[in-house]
């Protein structure tokens, strides 16, 4: 899970950063991300390892199938919270 979070904050913060008009605060912002990969980067090899060896063990198929699965548990629970919220 903290790798995700990691990822993500990286690319927030690469988002912000070419959002932001300053040379400065790009060069900053560019040094953290690449501060945050040098940081994490056995923590983001390892989950990348996983991952190909799930998928090489499992197949695609199988993947995509957890994907879906995760997306429309999701949807699900966002619809019933509105349908509580509403009701």
């Amino acid at each position: 899970m903290t790798e995700w979070l990691v990822i993500l904050a990286i690319i927030i913060i690469l988002f912000i950063i070419f959002k932001l008009g300053s040379f400065l605060w790009r060069l900053l912002g560019l040094a953290m991300a690449i501060f945050l990969v040098w940081i994490f980067k056995a923590d983001i090899a390892n989950w990348f390892n996983q991952t190909v060896t799930q998928i090489n063990a499992n197949g695609i198929e199988s993947v995509l199938n957890s994907g879906v699965d995760f997306v429309k548990e999701s949807f699900h629970s966002i619809s019933s919270w509105v349908s509580n919220q509403i009701g």
